[in-house]
């Protein structure tokens, strides 16, 4: 007897794919892998895209916490904005341009836009002497900014990440290039006339600004852009906004009023639904006319009944204290409240929130600032040589300022300081009046040094300074210090007059 012959049959991808297990971790009896019953769902966070332009438009407009989570950085950042220290003689003619293009305004404006859509430019529109042949259609924006051709900067235009974009083809891929990675050029779409206008234009004639920082990956799919810092918010700001609204509800609903009608099961059964319907309106009414109920005494009951409220801003403070570890804003600076916590004056806080807008300042925002600064000084309307561009310098204002006491505080120390150098020789009088009051130790008009008459004045008003920030000193240590008992003017009496 022979054997069977085997078909040679090869087993193709369709057939694994046929009698593959697609098993999944689900069971619908415990609810385990089922939407709204396993909390396990909701327990990962997977990225759902770069928000779209209208949803970050609507959110930004909608709520009001999605626009200081947007505006709050830039705020800061620009709101003291620089000081220009040399060359000296330029500063204000630097000053009166940068006032021109209202440079402070539009950092302000592209940082602000960057967070909020995930990217910005602000476009260098620049004077370089071309006819109008050689400009018509924008045509030489497509070529690279030659800072030797600059004859002005005429004016800023700030652009949002969806006006602007770059494909693939736009990317520079060479590796010993600075710019490696990054797109050589981008696609700006305006609209004008109904009519839509589509213009190449260099990156050295913008200034980019990148929202929240995406991975290289996700940065490539998303055109070459940052993500919107509220596009990871989006579920913490609906789960406060839900609380809030939630606990508004309650409040509504604080007191609620329970109704006791005899034989009520009964009545409904017997078809006197209508009756009992009308009787409660009767009630109400009656309620909203006298300002008080009035029932039958056997056959009728009302009482109050509140929710209970334990707990409930515990839970609303959680549900806020994830938005705000979500962001990079402390929390008296997000929800706009008074510092809590170990000391409760929000130093703490403040330095931590200061640092972290000089580090923006530094990292991001000086960046484009310096950019901004070679193109203006390559013109003719600053008149700088070329000793006096490379001399050019600016510094950040301080974020810092000192109330009234702490400059005292501060101009003492001063004062105490320059005492111990002038004591032990280190400084001659001269030397620390100049550096405490530089105004004052010019030479005036004739030629003179300043008399010893101008000296000893600055000393009378070293020495009211130094009285007055004693003074201040001494009101504060009363202040922290027990008071007597048995002084009744000082409120610490028995009480008895």
């Amino acid at each position: 007897m022979s054997r069977p012959r085997r078909r040679n049959r090869s087993i193709s991808k369709v057939d694994v794919a046929e009698k593959a297990r697609n098993d999944i971790w689900l069971n619908k009896l415990i609810g385990m892998g089922v939407n709204g019953k396993d909390n396990r769902l909701g327990g990962f966070a997977f990225y759902r895209g770069p928000m779209t332009q209208t949803e970050a438009e609507e959110l930004y407009a909608s709520d009001p916490i999605a626009a200081r989570i947007v505006d709050l950085l830039p705020d800061d950042a620009t709101r003291a904005w620089i000081r220009i220290t040399s060359p000296e003689e330029k500063t204000k003619t630097i000053t009166d341009q940068d006032d021109r293009l209202q440079i402070q305004q539009k950092f302000r404006e592209a940082d602000s836009v960057a967070r909020q859509f995930g990217g910005s430019a602000i476009f260098l529109n620049v004077d370089e002497g071309l006819g109008e042949d050689e400009t018509k259609g924008g045509q030489h924006l497509a070529l690279p900014l030659d800072l030797k051709k600059v004859k002005n900067l005429k004016s800023l235009q700030v652009f949002d990440r969806w006006e602007l974009w770059a494909t693939s083809t736009d990317v520079n891929n060479d590796i010993n290039s600075s710019n490696f990675g990054k797109p050589e050029w981008y696609q700006l779409r305006t609209v004008v006339g109904g009519g839509q206008h589509f213009v190449r234009i260099h990156h050295t004639r913008l200034l980019i600004f990148q929202g929240r920082q995406l991975p290289r990956r996700l940065f490539e799919a998303n055109q070459y852009w940052s993500d919107s810092w509220l596009n990871s918010l989006q579920e913490p700001l609906r789960d406060m906004s839900t609380a809030h609204n939630a606990t508004a509800s309650i409040v509504i609903d604080f007191r609620t009023v329970v109704y006791k009608l005899k034989d009520l099961a009964k009545k409904i059964a017997a078809g006197k639904g209508e009756d009992v319907k009308k009787r409660i309106a009767l009630l109400n009414e009656i309620k909203s006319v006298f300002g008080s109920y009035i029932m039958d005494k056997d056959s009728e009951e009302m009482k109050f009944e509140s929710p209970a409220l334990s707990g409930l801003k515990d839970l609303v403070d959680k549900i806020e204290g994830r938005l705000q570890k979500s962001v990079d804003i402390p929390h008296y600076k997000l929800f706009n409240e008074s510092p809590s916590g170990l000391g409760a004056d929000g130093r703490s806080e403040e330095r931590t929130w200061n640092q972290h807008v000089q580090n923006h300042q530094t990292n991001v925002l000086q960046v484009q600032l310096d950019k901004y600064y070679k193109v203006l000084l390559a013109g003719d309307d600053t008149d700088l040589s070329d000793a006096e561009v490379e001399e050019f310098d600016y510094k950040w204002e301080a974020l810092f300022i000192l109330d009234e006491m702490q400059s005292a505080e501060v101009n003492l120390k001063n004062a105490q300081s320059a005492q111990l150098d002038i004591g032990n020789g280190s400084l001659a009088p001269t030397e620390v009046r100049s550096a405490r009051f530089p105004n004052l130790s010019e030479v005036p008009e004739g030629g003179e040094i300043l008399s010893l008459e101008k000296a000893a004045e600055i000393e009378v008003e070293m020495e009211r300074l130094r009285n007055e920030a004693e003074a201040a000193k001494a009101e504060l240590a009363k202040g922290a210090n027990p008071t007597d008992p048995d002084d009744p003017d000082a409120g610490g009496g028995n009480g008895n007059d």
